[in-house]
């Protein structure tokens, strides 16, 4: 085995094109088992995985390891659950949730806690501006990884895309009063060794 270092960071204006090709192929594979080729395509023609607002709004984060992206994710004070979105609203951190925003680990370096440090960075960079529950859209084949960090279902939601296809997903939600958050970094580098294979 060979351990790798893998640095979660602040994600740059620059790597959006790495970013969404990230997302994209993380999303292919991993979602193959629960969604039909067809509604995978769908969502990726008309949901979109990627919203530069995240990034302009730092509150985006990649997971890196020797200059590659093995990981990305964030959080947002905006009312969006998914996709691009050109809203000028901010959520009220006292009376709603911010929202876990597209949390993607490539698919050869799965099992390794890279999503579990994303949302654990994005939990806590939320937390320093106020918000103590958070909501997110989990895919369903996301949705176990979720309920291990904690969150819980407030039930399944059908989205109908332009092309009449349907898209199920799952609402949840993390209340977060009373837990004591991860020793993350809102804005700085923190560094893991995670195992590789030879």
């Amino acid at each position: 085995m060979i351990t790798a270092e893998i640095a979660v960071r602040l994600a740059r204006p620059e790597e959006a094109y790495r970013i969404e090709m990230l997302q994209r192929r993380s999303f292919r594979w991993l979602a193959a088992r629960h969604y039909t080729p067809l509604e995978i395509a769908s969502a990726l023609e008309y949901m979109g995985t990627f919203d530069p607002r995240l990034i302009e709004d730092g509150t985006y984060h990649v997971a890196e390891t020797g200059g590659r992206l093995v990981g990305c994710g964030g959080w947002s004070f905006r009312p969006a659950l998914y996709g691009a979105s050109d809203e000028e609203g901010h959520l009220d951190p006292g009376a709603e949730p911010a929202r876990i925003r597209a949390i993607f680990v490539h698919p050869d370096w799965t099992g390794r806690g890279i999503a579990r440090r994303l949302v654990a960075t994005a939990e806590a960079a939320a937390a320093c501006a106020g918000f103590r529950r958070f909501e997110l859209l989990s895919t369903l084949n996301a949705e176990p990884v979720y309920v291990a960090l904690g969150y819980r279902a407030l039930g399944q939601v059908r989205l109908e895309l332009l092309n009449g296809v349907g898209f199920v997903a799952t609402r949840m939600i993390r209340d977060l009063e009373g837990v004591a958050l991860p020793g993350a970094q809102a804005a700085g580098t923190a560094v893991a060794p995670v195992a590789q294979a030879a």
